[in-house]
């Protein structure tokens, strides 16, 4: 049982109390060997008792040091965890606050959507269609993590309406290593994909105004699902991407330039946050970039599933 914390400081003393006097013990008994005649039989159990009040107060110092420690890690790790929740409690107040009467919303865009139709703009209204499926996924709350296929499809509706707004400017292609159903058990943060998507289409592609192509690449690797994401955009130096993967280990970290999370972006740093607090060190982000010749972005996931009673499962 670990000891509580006011008990540390007198365990502590009790050990260098009881070590003290042993050893005080053993140097009076020398002492007194040079002034007088002690008889052995005298002599010698008086020394084991001081030996083992020796021992018996370096236990104590000992154990209190132990506890000490056990109890810094407990306060780390609660700590850890109260952080976790503040951030989930962010998300959350976060989440409702952009939570704008969207009933009102989704029955516009309908709307919008009837009158495309009557006037036999299917462009407008698959776009329409695709706007409003995206704000209808974007305020449901009743799950942080979702399966694989739920964020594809997400992200099938950004990229139709991108390739509405920039006709010829985007090629999307998908690549499946993995099966279906991996793609509708295995688990994922919601709103992961998305970020990662609108990154490489807003910064990595901006400048191109044709042949851009953005690759999502699945890959179950039987320990692990990997989801890559490419594009053959600008790029990034090296600098930039190491300030990146920095902080992906530590949303606070600094390199010796000064780089910090607001100098080259939140989306990425965000998006690996949220990985670790919802699946812990097993949900990893990592990047990779060179300088006009594009950019890969590699989620790694654990193969966490869902039973058929809904429960988390590994």
């Amino acid at each position: 049982m670990m000891a509580d914390r006011n008990d540390l400081p007198r365990q502590d003393h009790k050990g260098v109390v009881i070590t003290g006097a042993s050893f005080g013990l053993l140097a009076v008994i020398s002492v007194l060997q040079f002034f007088v005649t002690i008889d052995r039989r005298l002599l010698i159990p008086v020394l084991i008792v001081s030996l083992i009040g020796a021992i018996i107060g370096f236990k104590f110092i000992i154990d209190a040091g132990n506890n000490a420690a056990l109890i810094r890690d407990l306060d780390e790790s609660n700590r850890r965890i109260r952080d976790v929740e503040l951030e989930k409690q962010k998300e959350q107040l976060n989440a409702l606050q952009s939570q704008i009467n969207p009933h009102f919303l989704y029955n516009t865009l309908d709307t919008i959507r009837g009158m495309a139709i009557e006037r036999d703009c299917e462009d407008v209204s698959n776009v329409v269609a695709a706007l409003s499926s995206m704000f209808k996924y974007n305020m449901d709350f009743s799950s942080s993590l979702v399966n694989i296929q739920s964020e594809i499809e997400q992200i099938r509706r950004y990229m139709n309406i991108q390739e509405q707004r920039f006709p010829g400017k985007y090629q999307f292609e998908e690549i499946f290593e993995c099966s279906n159903n991996d793609l509708l058990q295995i688990l994922i943060p919601k709103f992961t994909l998305q970020p990662l998507v609108e990154n490489a289409v807003s910064h990595g592609l901006k400048s191109r105004r044709k042949g851009g192509i953005l690759t999502m690449k699945y890959i179950n690797t039987g320990h692990s699902f990997v989801i890559k994401v490419s594009d053959n955009g600008v790029g990034m130096n090296d600098e930039t991407v190491r300030s990146l993967n920095e902080m992906f280990i530590d949303p606070h970290a600094r390199n010796e330039e000064g780089y910090h999370v607001n100098d080259v972006g939140i989306a990425l740093p965000n998006v690996a946050a949220r990985l670790k607090m919802y699946l812990g060190e097993e949900g990893d982000l990592h990047i990779d970039s060179t300088p006009d010749i594009g950019t890969d972005v590699t989620i790694t996931l654990p193969l966490k599933r869902k039973d058929e009673t809904g429960t988390d499962t590994l």
